[in-house]
């Protein structure tokens, strides 16, 4: 093996083979921290595997104008990850010879031979899954917005493994339309964008496994294309191929593994569409005040779980919240002159863990109205056991429009009360 190549771009090119093989792989994967480089007359292909998601990206000039890639020799080898990105950032933006001899890999400055750099091989090739010959889904989407819908809930995820039916991402697009859902049984977020930027032939859905939401968001905010190709696809024992979500972009094939495909994911718009009794504008603003004086209660150790009860004092016209903790703080925050509708005259309220309400601020844009929709809580408690049924509390945003791609987002949160 032996090529010329810059060692800037080359670096920038294996930057997502070294994000699989470094972050979010099994314990004691063989292939953890270790990246194939197959060097060949017009390109150079890297290879890497984590175990739960494997990527092949072809190198070329196509996607890299940089590249300044000239292979001398054909070949392949399997080098350090780690070790070989640091030794292509000693050279900065410089071109390089790459050559392999004795069982070591070397990186010199193609000027001076002198400035050299040795990266450890390993014997083999890195062993990436069987791609399917066909997909069952397959979606083009814009790769910012997709980005932008996984980042906004990945943070709700489920991280328990006894909640292991919400330790994903759900993906959903229509004709116009896509969403991101994520939740952990008690608290969901939803992001639903819409817009003629969107371009989508049919419903879909696919649900993502939560161990390498990470990796694909970083993956592709470092890439350039406008847009992606999400495929899915069964498993099929006859061919040995396993089930998988294949993303393809810039010469790229990230593929997703780890999938459990009898997660059955609650319906949201029978949350969200839901006919609530009660529902609530107010500003955004003012919930923050209150939220921040909720949050500072929540430093003193206690046997009881942070809770806040958020009273709709219909007379006064605010929300009244009070922490049920060992610090009391109140706070006020005023409904909006927007529209309302309280059907529960006798002051309604709900109780729920107040991280649930420090998630809402956080997940807010700086100004605006939020509208909360919920059902008395004292009405349904004072109900048999057997004939309680808790609607949870749905929080909408006001809408967020991005006039540069056209699209607009609805924010939605929703999540279960506490009865104590």
């Amino acid at each position: 093996m032996r090529f010329v190549v810059n060692a800037k771009e080359l670096s920038r090119a294996l930057s997502s083979s070294l994000e699989i093989a470094n972050k979010n792989t099994l314990k004691e994967f063989e292939a953890a921290n270790k990246i194939t480089i197959e060097a060949k007359k017009d390109k150079i292909i890297s290879s890497a595997s984590g175990g739960t998601a494997s990527i092949v990206s072809s190198i070329n000039d196509n996607y890299y104008g940089s590249l300044n890639y000239k292979c001398e020799e054909e070949g392949i080898v399997t080098v350090d990850s780690t070790i070989m990105l640091e030794s292509l950032l000693v050279f900065s933006s410089s071109d390089v010879k790459v050559s392999f001899s004795t069982g070591q890999l070397f990186i010199s400055l193609l000027e001076d031979d002198d400035i050299v750099q040795p990266v450890p091989t390993f014997e083999g090739k890195i062993k990436v899954p069987q791609i399917a010959e066909s997909f069952n889904k397959e979606i083009k989407v814009n790769r910012e917005i997709f980005i932008e819908g996984i980042n906004k809930v990945s943070f709700a995820i489920a991280f328990e493994e006894k909640m292991r039916n919400y330790m994903c991402m759900v993906f959903e697009s229509s004709q116009d339309n896509v969403r991101f859902s994520a939740g952990s049984g008690s608290r969901f977020t939803v992001s639903n964008v819409s817009g003629k930027n969107i371009r989508t032939k049919s419903k879909t859905q696919i649900i993502f496994p939560k161990n390498n939401i990470s990796n694909i968001s970083k993956i592709l905010s470092d890439a350039s294309d406008t847009n992606i190709v999400i495929k899915y696809a069964d498993a099929d024992g006859e061919k040995g191929s396993p089930e998988q979500i294949m993303i393809e972009f810039g010469g790229t094939n990230l593929c997703i593994l780890g999938i459990d495909s009898s997660i059955n994911y609650p319906d949201m718009d029978s949350i969200i569409n839901f006919d609530y009794s009660n529902k609530v504008y107010s500003n955004i603003e003012d919930w923050r005040m209150a939220v921040a004086g909720i949050s500072a209660t929540m430093h003193v150790d206690s046997d009881n779980i942070y809770n806040t009860e958020v009273v709709a004092d219909t007379e006064k016209g605010y929300f009244r919240t009070e922490t049920k903790t060992l610090l009391k703080a109140k706070n006020k925050v005023k409904f909006t002159d927007d529209e309302k509708s309280i059907t529960d005259n006798d002051n309604p309220w709900f109780r729920c863990n107040s991280l649930y309400l420090k998630e809402m601020i956080s997940k807010a844009n700086k100004t605006g109205e939020v509208s909360i929709h919920f059902e008395n809580q004292q009405k349904l408690e004072s109900l048999p056991d057997d004939e309680q049924r808790m609607k949870p509390v749905l929080v909408k945003f006001s809408d967020n429009p991005n006039e540069t791609k056209e699209t607009i987002e609805n924010f939605y949160m929703f999540f279960s009360v506490s009865t104590k």
